[in-house]
């Protein structure tokens, strides 16, 4: 068991790629692929398997100066648990892209890719392609389930979210009840891919309890958003979820959702 897990340096750059491969483990509280307040000047890949992380997992660094100069990408699989029940997002129990108060890429290149692979966990909270109340310079991919991972070495489990799917970040990590979503958290594309196909015949659930949204959270992006939704849901057992947001196209095929609605609160 360790408090925090960081792919960087403490307060102290690193000039190529990280790696963080976690499995079987405990962490306290943070997972990081980037430094804390250190800068990466390559890619970040965090990879957890079947792993108890009791905070959040981000696929970036910790501050605002542990930017990740080109890509960040974070995976779970197997039994993988982020948060608890108590658990309050999004300093807790959330899935990241990129990081926490710390950019993907930088605005001069803005051709960075934060990518967020699903294909087994229990995610008490939100999982979000960009960062914590910061940006990525470039596009988020978000992807959920083992036919939209394309990576069939991984383990697949049941996931359950137990919040929102957001292709973006999160703008409003206070809470805050007035807010707009003028901040841009993605300067480019967003892509979400949810697929369940396998999960039923194996087994195994695939719940989204929340929403899913083309956005951040409080934050939108200047590209285009998409969102594809596939084999999720039955017509016994419909997926549950409030809504789908802020979305330039959606996708939903061979799919049975029940959606309970609300109110956009910046088109009131």
């Amino acid at each position: 068991t360790v408090n925090n897990i960081y792919g960087g340096g403490n307060m102290a750059g690193i000039n190529g790629d990280t790696k963080v491969t976690i499995k079987n483990s405990n962490i306290n509280t943070n997972i990081y692929g980037g430094g804390n307040y250190g800068t990466v000047a390559g890619n970040t890949k965090v990879v957890i398997t079947s792993s108890t992380i009791l905070g959040s997992a981000y696929g970036g660094g910790n501050g605002s100066s542990a930017i990740v100069d080109r890509n960040t990408e974070i995976t779970v699989e197997g039994n993988t648990v982020i948060g608890s029940a108590t658990s309050k997002a999004p300093h807790q129990g959330c899935l990241f892209g990129g990081g926490n108060a710390a950019a993907t890429g930088t605005e001069e290149k803005n051709n960075s890719i934060a990518t967020v692979n699903v294909v087994g966990a229990k995610i008490y909270g939100n999982v979000y392609g960009g960062a914590n109340t910061s940006v990525v310079y470039g596009k988020t991919d978000t992807n959920i389930g083992m036919n939209a991972v394309k990576d069939n070495t991984l383990e697949e489990t049941s996931i359950d979210i137990g919040g929102t799917v957001f292709g973006g970040g999160e703008a409003n990590a206070a809470g805050d009840e007035n807010y707009d979503f003028s901040f841009i958290s993605v300067t480019g594309a967003i892509d979400i891919d949810i697929d369940g196909k396998g999960y039923i015949d194996n087994n195994h659930e695939f719940i989204i309890s929340g929403s899913i949204f083309g956005s951040g959270n409080a934050s939108s992006s200047s590209g285009t958003s998409n969102i594809y939704i596939a084999n999720l849901g039955t017509r016994e057992k419909p997926s549950e979820n409030i809504s789908i947001q802020r979305a330039n196209k959606v996708v939903i095929d061979n799919a049975v959702m029940e959606l309970e609605g609300t109110t956009d609160r910046t088109n009131e």
